[in-house]
């Protein structure tokens, strides 16, 4: 996501204050070759991983 322009990298202080800002939004850690990669506060309108779910497409594991 970041060679495409689409993310930017950040420190993990930087990352934790940004994930506070947004504690409604549901969080999504992305797992590529079992390893973390990503995390983000999705907005579900805009997110990829749930308009991929409203397409019958699962990608996403919901933890309680």
């Amino acid at each position: 996501m970041i060679k495409i322009g689409k993310a930017h990298y950040m420190e993990k202080e930087e990352a934790i204050n940004t994930l506070k800002k947004y504690p409604k939004n549901p969080l999504i850690l992305a797992k590529v070759s079992n390893k973390y990669m990503e995390i983000c506060r999705s907005y579900p309108k805009d997110c990829v991983f749930y308009n991929m779910e409203k397409c019958k497409i699962k990608c996403l594991n919901r933890l309680k």
